[in-house]
This record gives structure tokens, sequence and C-alpha cells, in this order.
């Protein structure tokens, strides 16, 4: 174990704060706008993302769902969202070739994946001052300090996940406040440069 090094994936934060940025959805007056980005396959668990929309919706939360990417569930997932009545809540964006646009154009970043080699995505969001709120499994406790940078939900429930949004909802500040910890962590840990610096460190020694 001892010579075992873990070293994290890097984002270059200074490409992705320099890419020109154009929102992919204006939200409107007292709107919750939250985001999710990630191929349509099963690990990626958008049966929870529908049910904390069915949630939200019955709670009369103003909120829009976006839904970024492609793959081969999307036709049963655009079907499910019709057949709950959802299409009033739920946009599908499309795959998002400029991440940094997607994410500064919501207000939370829901993941629901079953797991994760490195939720790469979830440093992108953190990386726009975006608070993440994810399961508690898989590597996301590595990216996502609870309660400091964003939240870690009990798998898989959409329960504890939508009284959280709710109340993130009602409380901006601390949105703002989750959001500028969720930048200083990707600064902190996971900027390209520190990753890069790991590497020639561990091939030096």
């Amino acid at each position: 174990e001892k010579k075992i090094h873990v070293i994290y994936n890097g984002l270059d934060l200074e490409q992705y704060d320099q890419h020109p940025s154009q929102p992919v959805y204006h939200a409107r007056e007292g709107e919750l706008v939250l985001g999710n980005a990630g191929r349509f396959v099963e690990q990626k668990g958008h049966q929870y993302l529908l049910e904390v929309a069915q949630k939200l919706k019955r709670k009369h939360i103003p909120f829009k769902l976006l839904l970024a990417g492609n793959g081969k569930l999307e036709p049963s997932i655009r079907q499910q969202v019709k057949k709950e009545g959802l299409e009033e809540h739920i946009i599908f964006t499309g795959f998002q070739s400029n991440i940094r646009s997607f994410m500064e154009s919501i207000d939370l970043f829901l993941l629901t994946s079953l797991w994760e080699g490195f939720g790469y995505v979830i440093a992108e969001a953190m990386a726009a001052h975006k608070p993440v709120l994810a399961f508690n499994l898989s590597s996301n406790p590595e990216i996502i300090d609870d309660r400091t940078n964003g939240y870690l939900l009990p798998f898989p429930d959409t329960d504890k996940l939508t009284k959280r949004i709710i109340y993130l909802y009602k409380n901006p500040n601390l949105r703002h406040h989750l959001g500028q910890h969720a930048r200083q962590t990707v600064e902190q840990r996971f900027d390209i440069t520190r990753t890069v610096r790991e590497i020639e460190e561990l091939l030096t020694t």
C-alpha cells in the first residue's frame, strides 16, 4: 500500500475560465434551474432525476431541469417525461460541447449516477461555482465535502434529495456560499497544474 499514490484528474481552470460562455437557458423570475450532464445510459440513473422532478412539481416549486447529453436511453426517458406530464419542467439540451455555458446556466448540479470513476462533471460544475448534490457512493465523497461545497445524500433516497433542493431554493445565500467553496475545492485539489506537479514528483522520487 505504501507504493500506491492517488493522483486525481485535473481540470485546466485557465482554459475553462477563458472559454466563451453563452447561456443555454434563461431562467424566469424566481425559477430554480437544475442541471445534469451525462450519457443517457443506466449508469447515470436518470430515473432518479425524474422522481425528483415529479416531487418538486407536487410541491409547486418553480423549476427547470436541464438534461445535457445523448444515448440509447434518451427515447425512453423522453417518453417517460411525457407520460408523467413533466414536459413543462424538463428540457433536453442535447450534447453540450461547451460545458461551461451549460454550468453557468444552472443553479444546482444533480448527479444521480450509480457509480463514477472520477466524476469529472462534478469538478466542472464546481469550477463554475455551482453546488453539487449527489448520492453518497462511489468516488463522489472524494470530491464533494458534504455541507461545505455541496451535499451527499443516501442512495437512492430521492425524498431527501428533493428536500435538500427545496431547502437550497429557499436559501439563495447558502447556494452562493456553497458555490464559492466548490470553486475553492477545485482550485486547491483538482487544478491540472497540481496534477502535473504530482506526476512529476512521483516520477522523480
